[in-house]
Order: structure tokens, then C-alpha cells, then sequence
């Protein structure tokens, strides 16, 4: 039994959507609290931008995750 591909194996077929849509809303999430932080933001705003920020990524990468499984086992199984 093989095993499901995972989110290296999704970033290694198509590492350009998964940059865009998994990681850089963590990073955006990140630079917008130190920014927050360092220059005296409401910190409710930037917490909650953030919090948006990881379910987002949280949301795309599962999606992402789970499209690409389905096309793996259509491909394993179809062929």
C-alpha cells in the first residue's frame, strides 16, 4: 500500500500556488503583527487580521491538500 501524498509532495508538483497560498498569508500574518506591535496598532485588529491570516492558509492548503490527492488516486487508478 502506498502511501497519500502530502504537503511536501504537493510543494514539490506545484511549488509556486502552494508558496502563494500556504505560506505567504502566514508571513503576512507575521509581518503585520511585529508591525503592529513595533509602531502601537490596535492589537485587537491585528490579532484578528492574523487570525483570518492562518485560517485562510489553514482553508487553501487543506483544499489544496486534499484536490491533489483525489487527482493522485484518479491518476493511479484510471491509468
Amino acid at each position: 500500500m502506498t502511501r497519500a501524498p502530502g504537503f511536501g509532495d504537493l510543494f514539490a508538483a506545484f511549488p509556486l500556488r502552494t508558496l502563494l497560498l500556504s505560506v505567504t498569508p502566514l508571513v503576512l500574518a507575521l509581518v503585520q503583527g511585529v508591525n503592529g506591535v513595533l509602531y502601537g496598532g490596535n492589537l485587537v485588529f491585528v490579532a484578528g487580521f492574523a487570525a483570518v491570516m492562518v485560517a485562510f492558509s489553514v482553508g487553501t492548503t487543506r483544499h489544496q491538500l486534499s484536490a491533489f490527492r483525489v487527482r493522485a488516486l484518479e491518476d493511479r487508478f484510471l491509468d
